[in-house]
């Protein structure tokens, strides 16, 4: 639920409410079950440093998450995640 809700903050520019779902995803992300949710998460979070910074490191470590889904063969979500950023950037 805290991904889907970063999500709708960024496609609503809206960063400043993103606190709180990165505090509650931090708390409960470390469980390996999890890789799939930790994987998006990342992404998320180092795009909204991106949006808020500008500073390309951050859009390269998203472009890491997207080639990690193409590497497990995940290319349906991989293209989903291109598209968010190129969309959002």
């Amino acid at each position: 639920m805290c991904i889907n809700m970063l999500i709708i903050l960024i496609e609503n520019n809206d960063l400043k409410d993103t606190k709180l779902y990165i505090k509650v995803l931090e708390e409960n992300i470390d469980n390996p079950d999890f890789l799939f949710y930790r994987s998006v998460y990342l992404f998320l979070i180092n795009f909204i440093e991106y949006k808020n910074l500008g500073e390309e490191k951050y859009l390269s470590k998203c472009k890491k998450v997207i080639e990690a889904f193409e590497n497990f063969e995940m290319n349906a979500y991989a293209d989903e995640l291109a598209n968010f950023l190129k969309e959002h950037k």
